[in-house]
């Protein structure tokens, strides 16, 4: 669905001669900016606010996680970018940093759930500003342009020239 849309729109953008750094940050910059924006609708949601079994609460969460798959054409696809050799290696620390960010989100919106009694101010609230921030970073930080880890810096190749015969 949205992820193949993504992906087509990023591939024709591509395919136009857009920047690979642009197309990334422009797909990663929906990916979390239409799920922020349907998390902070839902926020509003307040009591009373909308009728009892009311489909819209429903909604808008399927369409947060449906569009934050435009992020397959943007974080996701960054990792092969920047290394095709170590993609594997980058996206398994990446991931496993947002795991970790994801084990103490529970435990903060439990207790923030328990001192509130307020989702929007325990769930919703938080997870906004985190779509904002990272997405911020994201924009700011990201850039396309391969690295060569497995190239040597040059101290260290001046180092292991000395001691050889010099031709």
């Amino acid at each position: 669905g949205v992820a193949a849309l993504g992906s087509s729109l990023a591939d024709g953008l591509l395919k136009d001669g857009t920047d690979l750094t642009d197309v990334r940050k422009l797909m990663q910059g929906f990916g979390f900016l239409l799920p922020c924006i349907c998390i902070g609708a839902l926020a509003t949601l307040g009591d009373g606010a909308i009728e009892p079994g009311s489909p819209l609460p429903v909604a808008l969460i399927a369409a947060g996680v449906a569009t934050s798959a435009l992020s397959y054409s943007g974080l996701y696809a960054s990792h092969a970018d920047l290394s095709k050799k170590y993609s594997g290696v980058v996206s398994g620390i990446s991931t496993t940093f947002g795991a970790l960010a994801g084990v103490g989100s529970n435990a903060f919106a439990g207790y923030a759930l328990k001192a509130t009694g307020s989702w929007a101010q325990s769930i919703f609230i938080p997870a906004i500003v985190f779509y904002l921030v990272g997405g911020a970073t994201y924009q700011v930080l990201y850039n396309a342009t391969p690295i060569d880890w497995d190239a040597m810096p040059a101290d260290e190749m001046k180092e292991a020239d000395i001691g050889k015969p010099s031709e």
